[in-house]
């Protein structure tokens, strides 16, 4: 599974695969096996310490906002256009999708539409086809020489984009290490526990959107297409929706993942929502006939 695709089950996806040119990142390595390092620790502290209510708030807070900060904008929103938002919820969910330490949102995007545009093959920065581990994780760590794509011009001049990707660091060691420090401390607690409990659920976080990638390109079913390697995994719930990933593969600017009334999908719930209350406009609804359509197909 791990090592040439021609040993994979998912060799008939790939296209163009050449033996990969792996550069390792020392310091994105040694960054990932810190915050591993991390969870058996805080583990222990919060056994040893407890959790402030104020704290449970703040990390229960983290997972849900940072996870649709990601969904909900960085993929729906600014990659696929798949709605608009009013100012202050994009500026909003910008701020808060650092807590996932998953980049600034120009290159997060400019990477996203690389996946889209070369899935499966030796241009998708984490092809499934280079197995497994890659698509999960190792592409974080490795990488190999590849060109992200421009931005789509209603991106450009986004206010709201440059200024998250120009303090995006800064923003994070509040939100991610300032702000925990400070509440372990009103809890009682060393300080420095308070970022080591934040930083494992970081990583944490980052393994459920990891496995949008791997999961979610390996295990599940394909009812909309087999054009490539994207599953719908209905029970990778933790992902806010995205779990539904062949239905986003067949049909990326539909602001819903999960299409059905009984699907788990709390970002297509959230847009709606806020279109509801006159916060986001725009959606787009992939017709009906299409659907049916593309579904007729696979049988």
């Amino acid at each position: 599974m791990h090592g040439s695709p021609r040993c994979s089950p998912l060799f008939r996806y790939t296209r163009g695969i050449t033996k990969l040119e792996r550069h390792l990142h020392p310091i994105s390595l040694s960054f990932i096996i810190f915050l591993h390092i991390c969870i058996p620790i805080s583990l222990y502290l919060i056994y040893f310490y407890g959790l402030s209510v104020s704290q449970i708030i703040y990390y229960i807070s983290a997972y849900l906002l940072g996870g649709f900060g990601i969904t909900l904008l960085y993929h729906r929103v600014w990659t696929h256009g798949a709605a608009k938002l009013n100012k202050y919820v994009e500026f909003f969910f910008a701020i808060t999708s650092i807590f996932m330490l998953q980049q600034n949102g120009k290159i997060w995007i400019a990477e996203h539409i690389k996946h889209h545009q070369h899935t499966d093959n030796k241009e998708d920065p984490y092809s499934t086809a280079h197995g497994f581990w890659w698509a999960h994780q190792n592409w974080v760590v490795y990488s190999y020489p590849y060109e992200l794509p421009r931005l789509p011009k209603r991106l450009e001049n986004n206010k709201i984009l440059e200024f998250q990707s120009k303090y995006y660091w800064l923003l994070s060691i509040l939100l991610n290490i300032a702000i925990p420090a400070i509440l372990a401390i009103s809890a009682n607690a060393p300080w420095w526990s308070g970022v080591i409990i934040s930083l494992a659920r970081v990583m944490v976080c980052n393994h459920f959107i990891y496995g949008i990638n791997s999961i979610c390109h390996y295990f599940g079913t394909q009812p909309f297409s087999k054009a490539n390697s994207s599953r719908n995994v209905w029970w990778w719930i933790f992902t806010l929706g995205e779990q539904y990933h062949n239905y986003h593969h067949t049909f990326p600017k539909d602001y819903r993942n999960g299409i059905y009334w009984y699907d788990f999908d709390p970002t297509k719930w959230l847009l709606k929502l806020l279109t509801l209350i006159g916060l986001a406009k725009d959606l787009h609804k992939t017709p009906q006939e299409k659907i049916t359509r593309a579904v007729a197909e696979q049988r």
